[in-house]
């Protein structure tokens, strides 16, 4: 999708990461085609759904080539690795090789408020008004989900004092993170998960330790079961707009 001077995937990235790594499974390093990436997603080579996934896929920079020479990129091998971090850190590479979402967040972070967005969008994108307007629910909430994924987090390079904070990287921004005991034996902080709440936690031996993983592995299996929803809405809105697509026989370039 265009808007203005950029353009928009269609596909969610995590929609598109399982996809991503059956191509890079059956290609094994080497160059394919679009025939073949149709065979491995069981496309028809020729069906709308098929080229906006490859145009897609190269918004993101995940491939490159042309339809008979199509070949997965380094960092799209590392966004479908099974190195966590290595993962983790190519996926933020691939939000921000949008350019529309590199620019939203050097300018709001991983949040970007609905009120005014679509004159937000109008001036970040150089489009009319009305395609702003019109376009300004589906590319914020685009957004909001590709930007979900960035999972990569720095450690403070010091512990601080009670009170005192320290400097925290996550998505090119700094966080301030404030301490919140100073007894050396005893570590503790907050997990906040909307689905959850705010749950004050302290570490302090082996128990509390694998109780507060416990924790962590509940709210790991919620985000997999609210990831696997959101891949099977996006599946059928691709199905929807690839029906339109071929009915009308329109691009949805704007």
């Amino acid at each position: 999708m265009r808007i203005g001077k950029m353009v928009v995937p269609n596909f969610r990235l995590e929609f598109l990461l399982p996809a991503l790594k059956k191509i890079d499974g059956t290609f094994k390093g080497e160059d394919g085609s679009k025939q073949d990436i149709a065979d491995i997603l069981e496309h028809e080579p020729k069906s709308g759904t098929l080229a906006q996934k490859i145009g897609d896929f190269k918004t993101y920079g995940l491939l490159e080539g042309r339809k008979d020479k199509l070949a997965v990129t380094e960092l799209g091998k590392r966004a479908v690795s099974a190195d966590q971090s290595e993962r983790n850190q190519a996926i933020q590479e691939a939000v921000k090789h949008v350019p529309l979402w590199s620019i939203f967040l050097s300018k709001y972070g991983t949040s970007i408020g609905k009120e005014h967005f679509a004159v937000t969008l109008r001036r970040d994108t150089g489009a009319e008004q009305s395609v702003a307007e019109k376009n300004a629910k589906f590319v914020r909430n685009a957004y909001l989900k590709d930007v979900s994924l960035i999972k990569s987090v720095g450690e403070p390079k010091t512990a601080p004092e009670s009170g005192e904070t320290a400097d925290v990287t996550a998505v090119d921004r700094t966080w301030k993170m404030e301490a919140q005991s100073t007894d050396v034996k005893t570590a503790s902080g907050y997990i906040w998960y909307p689905a959850y709440g705010r749950s004050p936690i302290e570490i302090k031996d082996d128990l509390s330790f694998a109780i507060a993983e416990k924790v962590l592995e509940a709210i790991k299996l919620d985000l997999k079961r609210r990831q696997k929803e959101t891949a099977r809405k996006d599946d059928e809105l691709g199905k929807v707009e690839s029906g339109q697509e071929s009915k009308n026989g329109e691009s949805r370039d704007v």
